[in-house]
């Protein structure tokens, strides 16, 4: 499998300042300074208030906005954490995105499939394998009933695409089609940000901007999503209405890959 791969630091850049521009324009300016209270055409903070409130030179905050740096000191990231209101999970994203650590090489999924498609199909419960794109690559009877992998073309058997492109995922997911569909889209942004880029992840993308104008607005408020836990309220064909428990899970050796289970909630 060929890997195309380009300095990880370059990456990040891109990432943090999307990442930071989002951020100050959720702040409102009337309850963050006491600058001046104007009238102002744009929303949020301007640079040079977040700058005062972290701390640091309006200079370099403006770097780091506009791409052009990418590393920051503890305390930097400490003030841009408390200046910019960060919930827990962007604190985290944010340290991610400011630490030019190596990232996991991605895993040979032809010789990955060979080894985990028996633990897929040994659960009772709806399983199936996806890699960081969230593309599907295994599936069991049980999740076949819920989702037809099988009747989906291959380059579009893919969560995101599921959810944002296949009209069957609305009837599936129900009123719970919109929080599903933004959870799923949150976690993979947050894979996108600190994952190496190559040319199938930026056709997936480029894909879902051009089709799905839902994916495209939801793309744009950078929202990020850590938990591999949580419910779903998913319609079986058979018993209507089904409240299930889904579990992502790494396997040991195979990082970029996710094994999901769903248990029924009695």
């Amino acid at each position: 499998m060929k890997k195309e791969m380009i300095r990880h630091s370059s990456l990040n850049r891109t990432a943090l300042a999307d990442f930071l521009k989002t951020r100050r324009l959720r702040l409102q300016p009337e309850t963050e300074t006491s600058r001046t209270h104007t009238r102002r055409r744009t929303p949020g903070l301007r640079r040079e208030e977040v700058a005062e409130l972290a701390g640091i030179s309006v200079d370099w905050y403006v770097k780091l906005e506009q791409g052009k740096a990418n590393s920051a000191s503890p305390q930097t990231i400490e003030g841009l954490i408390r200046a910019l209101r960060l919930t827990q999970e962007d604190a985290r994203h944010l340290k991610t995105l400011m630490n030019d650590s190596a990232r996991p090489t991605p895993t040979d999924s032809d010789h990955a499939l060979c080894q985990l498609e028996d633990l897929v199909n040994g659960q009772t419960h709806p399983a199936y394998l996806q890699n960081a794109l969230y593309d599907v690559l295994a599936w069991n009877d049980a999740a076949e009933q819920l989702f037809g992998f099988a009747d989906t073309a291959t380059n579009d058997r893919n969560v995101l695409t599921y959810l944002f492109v296949d009209p069957r995922s609305r009837r599936v997911f129900g009123k719970q089609w919109a929080p599903e569909s933004a959870r799923v889209l949150a976690q993979f942004r947050r894979t996108y940000d600190q994952s190496p880029k190559t040319s199938t992840i930026s056709a997936r993308l480029t894909t879902l901007l051009e089709t799905s104008p839902e994916f495209a607005q939801a793309w744009n408020q950078h929202d990020i999503h850590f938990r591999s836990t949580g419910t779903k309220h998913i319609k079986h064909p058979e018993r209507g209405c089904v409240e299930y428990r889904y579990y992502s899970l790494h396997p040991d050796g195979f990082e970029d890959l996710s094994l999901v289970v769903l248990m029924e909630i009695q």
